[in-house]
């Protein structure tokens, strides 16, 4: 190349020999509203491109080569988003309002003048229920121009092209066609929510009644944060420390439920009614979801399971019923002295209206 300038086909920066050029990694989450935001980094791997990201020799008469080492950081990572109410209640897109910033080494040496293409990605996330947006940029490619100093003759970084690799045809296109201003990556974090609802019923139950419920959560991730519903309609954030989340004294009226929400699939539960009264029964049944992977003890009035892919709905329901039915005493209360001196008379009419039931 000699002493030749090589002029950038597409500057980013409009100045092509403005220092300190750089480029944004920026992160955007999916997710339900009442999910909060997984609370681990996300990593990105920035890569020397191979021959085989390069298709073409040159692109305007620039020759294009492999990235080399040492110009980017081989990973960087970017901060979750806190989980303030606005964020977990958010059913918007969550942009992470941390960024990381690519910036080219100033001590990098380049062995020539030219084009040096890398290929930034995120890493397959991890996390229970976390994963790439379907149909979302997967990689970028970023190049990188390096140019000679007329003066000193030295390799001088003088631009950077960011463009999406993903389109078809990329790596023999002209970069302008898919030029951009930083790299967007979208992630999809996929939850379901567990909705138990308390019922009192039979014709001797008190519906004034109030039941305990404890919660137990054991999660997939150590750090997993979840999202409950309280019955007066509140809200509070349930962490989970080692794997393990537990809210107790759940206060449960006639009719009232308790929501949590941000369970991933392979998370398990356990609910308890754990005040249950005297002379009632306690029945546990699906009103909606999948139950296939859940058990439950009336015996104990606990409900185990495991979260799966379906939002679920349970019922437990409080039943006393009375031995005699309670009309027995609007109806004959007022003939049971009669019938005490009657006698034998008293049982007849008893027996003859029974008899014609």
């Amino acid at each position: 190349m000699g002493g030749a300038m090589l002029t950038p086909a597409f500057a980013k920066n409009g100045n092509t020999n403005t220092p300190g050029i750089s480029i944004d990694i920026v992160k955007t989450l999916h997710k339900d509203p009442n999910v909060p935001v997984p609370q681990d980094p996300v990593v990105f791997n920035i890569q020397p491109g191979t021959q085989a990201d390069i298709n073409v020799s040159s692109y305007n008469g620039n020759p294009i080569y492999p990235g080399i080492a040492n110009v980017f950081p081989s990973t960087v990572s970017i901060a979750p988003v806190a989980n303030t109410t606005t964020i977990i209640q958010s059913g918007n897109p969550v942009g992470y309002s941390n960024h990381a910033t690519l910036t080219p080494s100033s001590t990098a040496t380049f062995p020539r003048a030219g084009i040096y293409r890398y290929v930034v990605t995120e890493q397959t996330p991890t996390y229970d229920g976390l994963a790439l947006t379907p149909n979302s940029t997967a990689s970028y490619y970023l190049d990188v121009y390096v140019t000679n100093n007329v003066t000193t003759n030295a390799k001088e970084v003088t631009d950077i092209i960011a463009w999406n690799a993903g389109q078809a045809g990329a790596s023999t296109a002209n970069p302008s066609t898919f030029k951009v201003d930083q790299f967007d990556f979208s992630n999809t974090y996929t939850t379901h929510d567990l909705t138990i609802q308390n019922y009192i019923t039979g014709n001797a139950a008190d519906t004034s009644l109030v039941f305990d419920y404890t919660l137990k959560v054991n999660t997939t991730e150590p750090n997993q944060t979840l999202y409950v519903q309280m019955p007066d309609g509140s809200y509070q954030t349930l962490q989970a420390t080692n794997g393990v989340a537990t809210l107790p004294n759940i206060k449960l009226g006639q009719n009232q439920t308790f929501t949590v929400y941000g369970l991933s699939a392979n998370d398990t539960f356990t609910v308890t009614e754990t005040n249950p009264q005297p002379d009632y029964n306690v029945s546990i049944n699906l009103a909606s979801g999948d139950k296939s992977d859940d058990t439950v003890d009336a015996m104990t009035e606990t409900l185990t399971g495991k979260v799966g892919t379906s939002d679920d709905t349970w019922n437990f329901v409080n039943y006393r019923q009375g031995t005699v039915p309670t009309a027995f005493f609007t109806t004959y209360g007022p003939y049971v002295a009669g019938v005490a001196v009657l006698g034998g008379l008293g049982y007849a009419m008893f027996r003859k209206k029974k008899d014609n039931e």
